[in-house]
């Protein structure tokens, strides 16, 4: 296994007289970083991957050999391994390491991606409570001004990042005279998948507009990159997968985008999280209103259950619009 034990207890932080073990880390330890394998080498366009065992009893002295570990993988994992989906090759090598592999087809993406995101959900429940800790404290800290973009924009959450119930972290700073916003920000859905947004919004009044227009979407995308490497370093231990997009807009149009080949996890977020009751404020649900409106100049196109280039997107740029046209009224 990794050096850097991937359970709940050793990469949250409690009060120590608050700590119960559940007597399951070894296992959600070797379950998550089997799906954060299979989902990196997913992103990178490959169809195999592995981990390690040295053969001892593991950190947390629940799992002492092979065998358990063998048991346990299979069990966890016996759908896709019965389904063919999924196969598994174990290999002694010397000094009892043992390499335990995965390899699939690329055809079965879909189908693998979708039962990996079910497995790590169910054994990231005790992340989930942390990740509703943090997103409560960050939405308090940012609701002293609701007309603010990035206030719109959390409240706005479900209609374009399905799934991604919870906010992590986030920045927001204006620039050129308060006519141009950009900020980051960071989710994470119930299956431990994080995905880092890099936004940038530009004022329509802006006397620069073309200038600026120009430079916006080309190192937008360079900074989600890196922004992304910087969560990997600063989340690792917390995140199963960690995905990028890009969210820009000028004017009344916006354009998400996710970086390279990370779509193909965040698309079926969605499809495998049903919302109870939603974790977000009611105050700008303009976007039914936007929708009617661009619907009837056969401006829009359906959100189908899939996270893309999407329309719900554009309504957030209207919704920010709005909100700073009520703001400049207002002075």
């Amino acid at each position: 296994m990794s050096l850097n034990c991937h359970c709940y207890t050793c990469n949250v932080k409690y009060p120590t007289n608050a700590y119960i073990s559940s007597n399951n880390e070894d296992e959600q330890n070797i379950i998550i970083q089997i799906c954060k394998r299979i989902f990196e080498a997913i992103q990178h366009k490959h169809t195999s991957t592995e981990i390690s065992y040295d053969g001892n009893i593991m950190l947390h002295r629940q799992i002492r050999n092979i065998i358990e570990v063998e048991n346990f993988i299979n069990k966890e994992f016996n759908q896709l391994f019965e389904d063919k989906i999924l196969r598994k090759e174990m290999k002694k090598l010397p000094f009892g390491i043992w390499r335990i592999g995965f390899q699939w087809n690329e055809f079965d993406n879909d189908f693998l991606i979708k039962n990996i995101l079910k497995i790590s959900r169910k054994w990231c429940y005790n992340f989930i409570k942390y990740f509703q800790r943090i997103d409560d404290q960050k939405r308090k800290i940012g609701a002293t001004n609701s007309y603010n973009p990035d206030k719109i924009l959390l409240n706005n959450l479900k209609f374009y990042l399905l799934g991604f119930e919870y906010l992590i972290d986030y920045s927001w700073k204006s620039y050129d005279d308060d006519n141009c916003y950009e900020g980051n920000f960071i989710f994470a859905s119930d299956s431990g998948i994080f995905i880092v947004v890099e936004a940038k919004w530009l004022n329509v009044k802006s006397e620069n507009n073309y200038l600026i227009k120009s430079t916006l979407t080309n190192d937008v995308k360079d900074q989600s990159l890196k922004y992304k490497e910087k969560v990997s370093i600063e989340f690792n231990g917390k995140y199963v997968a960690l995905i990028g997009a890009t969210f820009t807009m000028d004017d009344d149009k916006a354009t998400f985008d996710f970086i390279d080949h990370d779509e193909i996890i965040a698309k079926h977020i969605k499809e495998i999280h049903e919302f109870s009751t939603p974790r977000y404020d009611d105050e700008f649900n303009e976007l039914d209103r936007f929708q009617t409106l661009t619907s009837q100049n056969n401006t829009t196109s359906v959100l189908q259950g899939t996270i893309t280039k999407i329309t719900a997107a554009a309504a957030v740029g209207y919704i920010i619009y709005r909100a700073f046209s009520r703001s400049s009224n207002s002075d």
